[in-house]
């Protein structure tokens, strides 16, 4: 009696193409055909009505309804004000992985290279930056903030930098007059004296920056 065989032929009692013998003799029992997985029934949920997770969205957006302090300094002076915290996230999105902020009260003015604005006309910082090259930064008495520390102060220059970080670069009296009087005193640097009394005074959170990125 032929027997079923792997790579058989006709000849041999075996067909191909049915991988069943020829023989009539010889009975195999059928292979069942595989059972697809129930889709429908008690307990079964179709695909498409089961709940996808929804994402918590982050503090600030739900904060600000989605808005951002990045271009006007008004909102980002207003956001920090009205919420710190959400802006301490939105500030750490726009920020290099790797970086960490310190939340800093502070009493902050404005000022410019200007005879006006310092005890006369001065085209270069305590550190010795030129002015002309780097015209933007940040005053602060070294006892406070060490020179080179990097900054976030909201509103200073947010038009064109989103999320920008400067480097503390110079130093003034009134600087040092304040923290004898246990104040934390910025002085932002404008070229144009203008812009410096735009600013006038503020008492406002700053953020200390560390981590992986250059200051401006």
């Amino acid at each position: 009696m032929p027997v079923e065989r792997v790579g058989g032929s006709p000849s041999d009692g075996f067909d191909q193409a049915t991988s069943r013998t020829t023989d009539p003799a010889v009975t195999l029992p059928d292979v069942p055909e595989a059972i697809p997985a129930p889709t429908e029934g008690p307990g079964i949920a179709p695909i498409a009505d089961l709940p996808i997770p929804a994402m918590p969205l982050a503090r600030w957006m739900t904060v600000w309804n989605g808005e951002t302090p990045a271009s006007d300094p008004r909102s980002a002076f207003a956001f920090n004000k009205q919420d710190p915290t959400a802006y301490e996230e939105w500030l750490l999105s726009r920020l290099p992985v790797g970086c960490a902020i310190r939340r800093e009260w502070a009493l902050v003015t404005a000022y410019c290279p200007c005879a006006i604005c310092c005890d006369e006309r001065t085209g270069r910082t305590a550190t010795g930056k030129l002015t002309d090259i780097h015209p933007y930064g940040i005053a602060t008495d070294f006892r406070s903030l060490r020179r080179g520390t990097k900054l976030h102060v909201p509103g200073y220059m947010t038009t064109s930098i989103v999320g920008g970080v400067w480097e503390v670069d110079d130093t003034g009296g009134a600087l040092r007059r304040s923290r004898a009087r246990g104040v934390l005193h910025l002085d932002v640097r404008f070229m144009s004296h203008e812009w410096a009394e735009r600013w006038g005074v503020r008492h406002m959170w700053v953020y200390v920056v560390k981590g992986p990125i250059a200051a401006r």
